[in-house]
């Protein structure tokens, strides 16, 4: 070629960049074994004794030489021509003289910018080499000769790709196992040819790929898919119309499960899925790739992978262990963010079922447990690292969402309210207002009975203290003082019907707390449910202390002779033993928890399906029954307060103070916040006593005072 590049045409440019490119730049990172190397070169060295072999090489290098003398596309197949010639003419030798630099000329003779005739001849040269060294020979140089080939299929020209496919058919299929090395090429150069459904060649490429998984074994070659999807987003969408029309239904009674059961059940289906998919790191493999899918920016991507979930990875049969499943439903999650419906359809079906009828039975018994999992991870992960407002943002926004679909979200924000409080209490931290509007939005659509049961059950469940482990009470009902102080819950319901009721509560369990063995420990706890006694009288409106007329009899009303307790957990249908066990058996589930069953629901609360039906055959707690019902508590507690922790009659009671008192003087600050609180409390609520009524026990209060 001119050595001046200034008076080269364009085609003579090209040609010359591509003479000087290295063989290696789209090698697919199959390079050949060096032992296999060593052997080729000791074969050569046995026929150099052969003076015909001497000449063949001879004729080989000069043709190779030639190459750089070529100007034109015609010099390119006059080359060819030349080279094939040489060939040709030592039929005897099974070996290709100076292979690597042939390979690398054939390779940059494929180069796109070319015409389909140097294409055409170049394949003629690929498919002699072929035949002459046999299958065990380009299983030895698999990466030399697939070089060249394997990019080439995306490009090739309409008439030039039958003969491309043909080579793959003819001499690279048969190596059947020894294909292992180039998997992964192979299914990265076939699949760009089912971008296009109902193209030429797209029925054909289709068996080519499923010839070309049997010529391995499912679970390997499914693994090499799923790399493809991990790395290759320009290829998911091929890669899905494949999957789509030939991965195999594991539970298809006609097709692979047949041959170990006749009626389904869990472990024989992962014994089904062994056979397709793999063991536990092929399917954690699958999963990921799903995940990287899902968050797919196109559309009909997320479309496809959601097809795919739909027909082929029924929630019910058991087929993703419980902890790779999480994953995949954390991304499938984020769909609702598109706020796309045929998204979003397909997303319900594959969570909820195809039976109408029983979708909240089947996305508590399938679904609800790595949902909920899903949604927590998220939330957890706010909080262990920092990221920008958008991330933030992205929990809520997904539990936004999920609350249009009523038999998803429903559960979900059951399961996962206080995990969300939790998690924005540690990012408040971070002065995220952005966040906090976001919060508000989903509080503003949390259904009003469902944040009130929430509420009362961090009550319930945190003071006294009812565990072995009391570490976290004080953080529950400080959160709790964090939500009054962070959400309007302007709600009108909230505020008439559930915040009073919340007071009584308080009132009652402070007051029952005089008589817990722990109280002075527990003085931390007494005072923050002062500080919530004091939060929720700030919001209660003035109206909630008015008497109101009786409009059904029928309807139950709190009695001042009842347990206020009592009244509160039948309200909001809280088993009574409940609070007892529940954060015990949260920890000793969540330790034995089984891989793939998701069945074992017992850590997560108590499904919201008939929950919302109570409240309606109830009368609010108001007027001055709940002014009384407040003071008598409030009254009661100040009372026993005083006698036994500030001016106590009996020397056998009070508080031991330990050696010269020190132990008084770390709690007397304590006991100070307790006492102000009380009387503050009372204070307030005294001002809506608007008939004047006596308290159980006046004269003891008279006397304190």
């Amino acid at each position: 070629m001119l050595d001046n590049d200034n008076s080269l045409s364009i085609s003579q440019k090209l040609l010359k960049k591509i003479s000087t490119r290295d063989i290696n730049t789209d090698s697919n990172n199959m390079d050949s074994s060096p032992e296999i190397a060593k052997n080729q070169i000791l074969t050569e060295q046995v026929y150099q004794n052969d003076s015909r072999f001497r000449k063949y090489v001879q004729l080989v290098e000069k043709n190779l030489q030639s190459f750089d003398a070529v100007n034109e596309w015609a010099d390119i197949i006059s080359f060819l021509g030349r080279l094939l010639k040489s060939f040709q003419a030592y039929p005897q030798f099974p070996i290709i003289p100076r292979k690597q630099l042939v390979a690398k000329r054939l390779a940059q003779c494929l180069n796109p910018g070319f015409p389909a005739g140097v294409h055409q001849k170049t394949l003629e040269v690929y498919a002699f080499i072929l035949k002459t060294i046999g299958s065990n020979q380009l299983s030895a140089d698999l990466a030399l000769w697939s070089t060249g080939l394997f990019p080439f299929v995306q490009y090739a020209a309409t008439h030039v790709k039958p003969q491309l496919l043909n080579i793959f058919e003819t001499y690279f299929f048969p190596l059947h196992a020894k294909l292992r090395p180039a998997m992964r090429g192979f299914i990265i150069a076939l699949l760009p040819a089912l971008e296009e459904e109902g193209s030429e060649f797209f029925d054909k490429v289709v068996l080519l790929i499923e010839k070309l998984s049997e010529t391995v074994e499912l679970p390997f070659f499914y693994s090499c898919v799923w790399l493809v999807m991990i790395s290759n987003p320009s290829l998911r969408p091929p890669a899905l119309n494949y999957l789509l029309r030939k991965l195999p239904k594991i539970t298809d009674k006609e097709g692979i499960c047949t041959d170990y059961i006749e009626a389904f059940h869990p472990i024989d289906d992962m014994e089904a899925v062994a056979l397709v998919l793999g063991g536990k790191e092929n399917v954690s493999l699958m999963v990921r790739a799903f995940a990287a899918t899902l968050n797919d920016h196109q559309l009909l991507v997320q479309r496809g992978i959601l097809e795919l979930l739909v027909q082929n990875f029924i929630l019910k049969n058991y087929m993703i262990p419980h902890e790779d499943l999480v994953i995949l439903m954390r991304a499938a999650l984020g769909i609702v963010l598109r706020k796309d419906m045929s998204l979003n359809r397909r997303l319900y079906a594959w969570l909820l079922g195809n039976d109408t009828k029983t979708q909240m039975a089947y996305f508590s018994q399938y679904a609800e447990k790595a949902a909920t999992h899903a949604i927590r991870s998220m939330l957890q992960q706010q909080q262990q690292r920092q990221q920008d407002v958008e991330h933030q943002q992205r929990p809520y926004k997904i539990l936004i969402s999920l609350m249009d679909k009523w038999e998803l979200g429903q559960p979900i924000v059951n399961n996962v309210f206080l995990d969300s409080l939790a998690s924005l209490k540690q990012q408040q931290k971070q002065q995220q207002i952005e966040l906090l509007k976001t919060a508000n939005m989903w509080m503003d659509m949390v259904e009003p009975y469902l944040i009130c049961l929430k509420l009362f059950e961090v009550i319930d469940t945190s003071f006294p203290v009812t565990t072995r482990k009391s570490t976290g009470q004080l953080e529950n009902l400080k959160l709790m003082e964090f939500t009054l102080d962070s959400f309007q819950l302007a709600d009108d319901e909230i505020r008439q019907i559930h915040l009073p009721l919340i007071l009584a509560v308080l009132t009652r369990k402070l007051k029952d707390a005089q008589h817990d063995p722990t109280f002075v420990e527990s003085l931390p706890l007494v005072n923050q449910v002062i500080v919530l006694i004091l939060r929720v009288l700030e919001k209660l409106p003035t109206s909630v202390f008015s008497e109101r007329p009786i409009t059904q009899q029928d309807r139950k009303r709190f009695q001042p002779e009842m347990n206020v307790l009592d009244f509160a957990r039948e309200f909001y249908n809280y088993p009574v033993s409940a609070h007892h066990v529940e954060n015990e058996n949260i920890e000793e589930n969540e330790e034995n928890e089984e891989t793939g069953d998701l069945s074992n629901n017992t850590q997560l609360p108590q499904p919201l399906t008939m929950q919302f039906q109570p409240r309606s055959g109830y009368d609010s707690l108001s007027g001055q029954v709940l002014v009384k019902e407040v003071a008598e508590n409030l009254s009661s507690f100040l009372i026993d307060f005083v006698n036994n922790y500030i001016v106590s009659q009996n020397l056998q009671s009070g508080i031991d103070v330990g050696a010269e008192g020190k132990r008084l003087k770390d709690i007397e600050h304590e006991l100070e916040r307790v006492f102000l609180g009380v009387c503050t409390a009372m204070t307030s609520i005294a001002k809506h006593a608007s008939n004047p009524f006596e308290l159980d026990r006046k004269d003891a209060l008279t006397n304190i005072l």
